[in-house]
């Protein structure tokens, strides 16, 4: 090939995986050739404020490898995401997910969360010291949205017995004054009971006043002696 200046050459926009470009070997202070594939499979790792694959004049913007098998994104030198095992992690402190194009801050889901939580049962006199058999306590809460759910099977009491019988130490904060409502019932039987015929239903409500207490309007401390309860409530945080 006649000596040409690489600036010279034909532009080539469109370069398949198997075309070739020269590359020096310093080690062997050889030049060599490596193809289109081969150049892109061994980009440095780097971090979150110097990504391996960046851009032209965004240097801090791109994509890194914080570890085996993960990818990491950055932008303005702040990792905003994570793929790794199997999960796509968003990094703390960033705005959420928008969806259909929407730009609005108020309407990005910026948390998803399931797990545990321990009631803490009370009466207006105290602690009604109940033998709790089985207890199933969950909540999950999707943006600013809180579900509960308590199941919980009372065999006895050792405590306090007057009074409304309230749930305590619910697992978030309501936003403000924010009211808490839901929905509950107990049955003595031992199966799953008949709607219609078998358990009976009361209120879960909650005011404004801390602590944020769920009273079961109509249960007293003996009430739910020897039966099956359950209730379910959401509110906002």
């Amino acid at each position: 090939m006649a000596n040409v200046k690489i600036t010279d050459l034909t532009t080539h926009t469109n370069p398949a995986s198997t075309d070739v470009l020269p590359i020096v070997d310093v080690g062997a202070d050889i030049t060599k050739k490596v193809s289109i594939a081969d150049l892109l499979e061994n980009a440095g790792s780097g971090t979150a404020s110097a990504p391996g694959v960046a851009f032209d004049g965004d240097s801090n913007t791109g994509i890194f490898r914080p570890g085996p098998d993960e990818l990491g994104i950055a932008t303005g030198g702040t990792e905003r995401a994570r793929f790794t095992g199997g999960y796509m992690r968003l990094a703390s402190g960033t705005g959420g997910i928008q969806f259909n194009g929407d730009t609005a801050a108020a309407n990005a889901l910026d948390d998803y969360e399931e797990g545990t939580w321990t009631p803490v049962y009370i009466v207006d006199t105290g602690d009604p010291g109940y033998t709790i058999t089985a207890s199933d306590s969950v909540y999950t809460k999707i943006g600013r949205l809180v579900c509960l759910r308590l199941y919980v099977v009372i065999s006895g009491y050792t405590g306090a017995s007057g009074g409304n019988l309230r749930v305590r130490n619910i697992p978030f904060a309501p936003a403000g004054t924010e009211f808490i409502v839901g929905r509950g019932g107990y049955t003595t039987t031992d199966t799953v009971p008949d709607p219609r015929t078998s358990w009976t239903g009361f209120d879960v409500v909650s005011d404004a006043q801390s602590p944020r207490d769920l009273y079961l309007k109509g249960v007293d401390a003996t009430t739910l002696i020897n039966t099956r309860a359950f209730f379910t409530v959401m509110y906002r945080v």
